[in-house]
């Protein structure tokens, strides 16, 4: 199921039903994030669609009109990263974007090879 861009509202996913749902698929990702931790990966980045009344990072639409805020599936998510001391960075990618500047972004996120020993890893400081 789709929803056309810019139809819905954080409003209409702020309910006591949606939240108890979002929060099992937030311990289930936690979950599956420590996992991988455990075994020694790195999670680069957590990926977000601003614009997205469930999964925006920053800027989430309302009845109102555009707010500042994370979508209810993200408020949810981030609080139980926090609750498990997992520090992931997080990028939002704009709900219609050009995939060439969504793609960039999130390279901006990545870390990259250290340039004198490739093993090791630095994140890159530019920001947008």
């Amino acid at each position: 199921m789709s929803r056309p861009t810019g139809e819905d509202t954080k409003d209409q996913y702020d309910t006591p039903e949606y939240r108890a749902r979002f929060l099992q698929l937030a311990e289930h990702a936690v979950g599956q994030a420590q996992q991988y931790v455990n075994a020694g990966c790195q999670i680069v980045c957590i990926l977000g669609v601003e614009g997205s009344p469930s999964c925006s990072v920053t800027t989430v639409p309302t009845r109102n009109g555009p707010a500042d805020g994370s979508g209810v599936f993200f408020e949810i998510l981030l609080a139980e990263f926090r609750k498990a001391d997992l520090q992931v960075p997080v990028v939002g990618i704009p709900e219609a974007a050009d995939m060439t500047q969504a793609v960039a972004q999130v390279r901006r996120t990545l870390p990259t090879p250290h340039p004198m020993n490739p093993d090791q890893t630095s994140r890159t400081s530019d920001q947008d």
